[in-house]
């Protein structure tokens, strides 16, 4: 039995809504590990992880959330500067510090 912390449907949802959600969970545990291996590299923006996962920027925005609740990754403090120049925050892998 899984337990989801981030629950992608409701039980009141059809067979077919609960099925997606399953899918769903397995690809964002997919991106989980990526962005993880990504950050063993060393500190680095979302833009840089996206680039070094090979996933697109937003799919990596998603999950860092996710990622620092579960412990998982932390912010540095700092900000480094995106591929479109903006300005973004910087994470860490957890075991990093």
């Amino acid at each position: 039995m899984t337990i989801l912390i981030f629950p992608r449907a409701r039980n009141t949802d059809p067979v077919t809504s609960l099925a997606s959600a399953d899918q769903a969970d397995r690809l964002t545990e997919k991106h989980y590990e990526l962005i993880i291996q990504a950050l063993k590299f060393g500190s680095m923006g979302c833009s840089g992880i996206a680039f070094v996962c090979g996933l697109h920027k937003s799919q990596v925005a998603r999950r860092l959330s996710e990622l620092e609740s579960r412990g998982r990754i932390k912010l540095t403090g700092y900000v480094v500067k995106s591929n479109a120049n903006r300005l973004e925050r910087e994470w860490k892998n957890e075991r990093s510090y």
